[in-house]
């Protein structure tokens, strides 16, 4: 994930779905899994203690494909 130019979680609530982003989760030792992290997060809007845990992909830089060519 850090490799790759991902700092930041994404977790998803079990009950209502509600998604929230954690940013900068770099004080977090590298050798912890990002799904562990899930069960231990409590949703602030239903109150459950459950949740999907993964990167934020959406924040990965946009690379240079092997083609030249960008996919749309």
């Amino acid at each position: 994930m850090r490799v790759n130019g991902v700092r930041s979680l994404e977790f998803q609530c079990h009950q209502c779905r509600r998604l929230r982003e954690i940013v900068n989760v770099d004080h977090l030792p590298g050798d912890l899994t990002v799904p562990s992290l899930g069960p231990k997060m409590a949703c602030t809007k239903c109150g459950i203690i459950d949740a999907d845990a993964r990167p934020n992909w959406k924040e990965q830089p946009q690379r240079e494909s092997l083609t030249g060519m960008q996919w749309r």
